[in-house]
């Protein structure tokens, strides 16, 4: 069983602010570490505190925010961001 994921709209404005090369790896991620596997919470980490629910992949210096829709099998991408700024609301 595999893993699709799919982008919530600030998610893509994020991803479009980034570079190239930022973007590309981040895709690359995407597509081998949560939607080329079958349990996307083996890279991942479960967020605590007013983010519970929540999922956090790292790429480099930036970070994949999601949620995890087991019942179809998809990654909701909310956030993407550098590390110093991704968690602030």
């Amino acid at each position: 069983m595999t893993w699709a994921y799919r982008f919530e709209e600030e998610a893509l404005r994020d991803i479009r602010r980034l570079d190239f090369e930022a973007q590309k790896r981040i895709i690359r991620y995407l597509d081998t570490r949560v939607a080329g596997r079958d349990d996307p919470r083996r890279f991942g980490k479960p967020l605590r505190g007013d983010k519970f629910g929540f999922w956090r992949w790292r790429v480099g210096d930036y970070r994949i925010i999601g949620q995890i829709d087991g019942d179809q099998i998809v990654v909701i991408v909310v956030r993407i961001a550098h590390r110093s700024t991704v968690y602030e609301d």
